[in-house]
């Protein structure tokens, strides 16, 4: 029984997660984030959704899908300002190698939002399947749920620490993340019927 539950637990967060590790290269071809700052970012974002949706999990019948649905616009502002800073020269590698130590938890910050942001799918995933399960089993997940988040966050180092991953990535990489922040948001919105419903 705990063996089929985990088993689903674990296709469940891959399903969940595949845009977050694709969000994890579109940040590591921005010269601007360290590696480092992306997988705090990102494993604190996820933390954020897995232990918010298991709180959620005894409340999901009076939570509107749409509500949850406001975490797009994360995303979508976010990629609104980078397009913006883009447009007025502020988006180019003049910075040094120092600024991006000084803004290090700024930058894990960012990434923290926007994985936050863009984890309405995660969240509508979660909780309808928290909220079959027993309290302690509820915790028990939320176990595996925060150790698998760590090894994805492990797997997005190593596969962005490959030449032929982030070479290609950091040529675009200034290009392609606005447009998909802003892709991301819109979809979270679209998604869960808050417009176009």
């Amino acid at each position: 029984m705990h063996k089929l539950l985990l088993a689903q637990g674990l296709g469940l967060f891959i399903l969940t997660n595949i845009d977050t590790m694709v969000l994890f290269m579109i940040f590591a071809a921005d010269r601007r984030f360290r590696r480092q700052d992306i997988a705090w970012g990102q494993f604190l974002g996820m933390a954020v959704l897995i232990l918010g949706s298991a709180l959620l999990s005894s409340a999901i019948a009076a939570l509107p899908l749409q509500d949850i649905g406001l975490l797009g616009l994360v995303p979508l502002g976010i990629g609104l300002h980078r397009f913006y800073s883009e447009l007025q020269g502020r988006g180019g590698d003049q910075r040094t190698d120092a600024a991006p130590r000084r803004l290090g938890h700024a930058r894990t910050l960012v990434v923290a939002l926007v994985t936050v942001g863009s984890g309405a799918d995660n969240v509508c995933a979660y909780v309808p399947f928290f909220s079959l399960q027993p309290v302690h089993i509820v915790w028990l997940l939320v176990g595996v749920f925060l150790l698998l988040a760590a090894l994805w966050c492990l797997l997005g180092l190593q596969m962005t620490g490959r030449w032929l991953v982030t070479a290609p990535l950091q040529r675009f990489g200034r290009i392609v993340m606005p447009w998909f922040l802003m892709a991301l948001g819109l979809s979270v919105l679209v998604g869960t019927g808050l417009i176009w419903a």
